[in-house]
């Protein structure tokens, strides 16, 4: 198949080595002046020119129509084009598995930050909720270490479990139903709630008045800050209008020094003349 490709690209850029000599319109030989017959050559030369184009374009015209139908190169563009298919299939292909193991490797890291999303919201919560019941058990401790006095029995507890305990005992109870007086322990439930309420509360209470102290000391050096930026813009601004005063002074100052020169100098020469004219009379 090259020789045949060779054959069709020579003749394809074929150009002719005639001189199309009998295309010429003028005899030069006759011309009776130089000018003329530069002007006869002129015009052979572009009936020449013409000539040799239009049948170099018929040759490369016949050669492109015998190509056109040449089996053999029917049979090369034929497999060229099917090479090409076969090309851009293989490549849709890899492209398709490319794009397969992108959006598997996307898919799996969305999984896994989805992951990590999830465990470290749980692990906020857990160690909020521990905070939480760090907090409660501090407030129960603190409940607990207050004195509790059972009046009936007139004994004195450390924890509100003993009494809890006590209130349920059978001597207490003994204790009640000879006096004819019950304890009724869902106060005291209720009273406990409402201390650890009362204390969360106060606890709330204190983080608001330290967040509004921060964001009240936040502000202040804010406006500090703003107060310092002013007070060097005005510093400047004054620096650059003193300065400008002062080259004004300098710049009126030079004009009244050159003014007062000019003036002792024209005032020197005009007593130089009144003495010339003197001593001519």
């Amino acid at each position: 198949m090259d020789d045949v490709n060779y054959f069709y690209q020579h003749w394809k850029g074929y150009t002719t080595q005639r001189s199309f000599a009998w295309v010429d319109e003028y005899k030069t030989t006759d011309a009776p002046t130089r000018m003329v017959r530069r002007a006869m050559e002129k015009e052979n030369k572009k009936l020449r020119d013409a000539a040799k184009k239009a049948f170099t374009t018929e040759v490369r015209e016949l050669v492109d129509f015998v190509c056109r139908r040449d089996p053999r190169v029917r049979a090369f563009q034929k497999q060229k084009e099917q090479e090409k298919e076969q090309r851009r299939i293989e490549e849709e292909a890899k492209k398709r598995e490319k794009q397969a193991a992108y959006d598997t490797e996307r898919r799996a890291f969305q999984e896994q930050q989805e992951k990590l999303w999830a465990d470290s919201n749980m692990e906020t919560s857990r160690v909020a909720d521990r905070d939480i019941e760090q907090e409660l058990e501090k407030l129960r401790k603190k409940m607990d270490a207050d004195v509790l006095v059972c009046d009936l029995c007139s004994k004195t507890f450390k924890s509100t479990k003993q009494l809890q305990n006590h209130l349920t005992s059978k001597k207490h109870r003994e204790k009640e139903e000879e006096l004819g007086v019950f304890s009724d322990l869902s106060i005291l439930d209720d009273e406990m709630d409402r201390a650890l309420q009362e204390e969360l509360i106060a606890l709330g209470k204190e983080a608001d008045e330290e967040a509004a102290r921060k964001k009240e000391e936040a502000e202040r050096v804010r406006l500090e800050k703003e107060q310092k930026a002013a007070d060097k813009r005005r510093e400047r601004k004054e620096q650059r209008k003193n300065k400008k005063k002062e080259n004004v002074e300098k710049i009126v100052s030079s004009a009244r020094s050159k003014k007062e020169k000019k003036e002792e100098e024209e005032e020197q020469r005009g007593r130089g003349k009144k003495g010339g004219k003197k001593r001519r009379g």
